[in-house]
């Protein structure tokens, strides 16, 4: 259903003649507009996680680390390599998330990689109240760690 601006002028076709009157007199507030559209992709560090329980019979858990914009999984995913036998991996994993917006919520999900399977070790809901537009850095304690697991993700945002 389409939005009526005064005069009877759909509200889409005033926004683009506004737009091309502002290109006509100032091309730079014309491209303004169209990069208010494109924001930069979210710089971030999953630095590392501490207190892991141990998911694996034989050795210690094999973590890795997966993060996306909740919602958006199709758009963006970082993952970390994998640490194998350790409740305490360090990973310093650097990487971009293209189409994050204001509002957003980041999803990360710490796994133990097994052969056939992947066991969860931990979850974060993350908003970007708590780092956006100043950014974060420090330890988040993760959901989901085990019964009377207490374990933490370390992040720089």
């Amino acid at each position: 259903q389409a939005v009526w601006a005064q005069g009877g002028v759909p509200w889409l076709v005033c926004c683009a003649m506004v737009l091309h009157s502002a290109h006509e007199q100032s091309p730079k507030l014309a491209m303004s507009a169209h990069a208010m559209d494109q924001a930069p992709p979210l710089k971030l560090t999953i630095v590392s996680a501490r207190g892991l329980r141990d998911a694996d019979w034989v050795a210690r858990s094999d973590p890795y680390c997966v993060c996306e914009i909740a919602g958006k999984p199709r758009e963006a995913k970082l993952q970390t390599k994998v640490i194998n036998n350790n409740l305490d991996p360090v990973w310093e994993h650097n990487g971009e998330l293209p189409g994050f917006r204001p509002g957003d919520t980041l999803l990360f999900k710490v796994y133990d990689k097994d052969v056939a399977t992947k066991d969860l070790l931990g979850t974060l809901h993350l908003e970007s109240a708590r780092f956006f537009p100043h950014g974060f850095e420090g330890e988040v304690p993760l959901a989901d760690a085990g019964k009377g697991k207490v374990a933490y993700l370390k992040l720089k945002i």
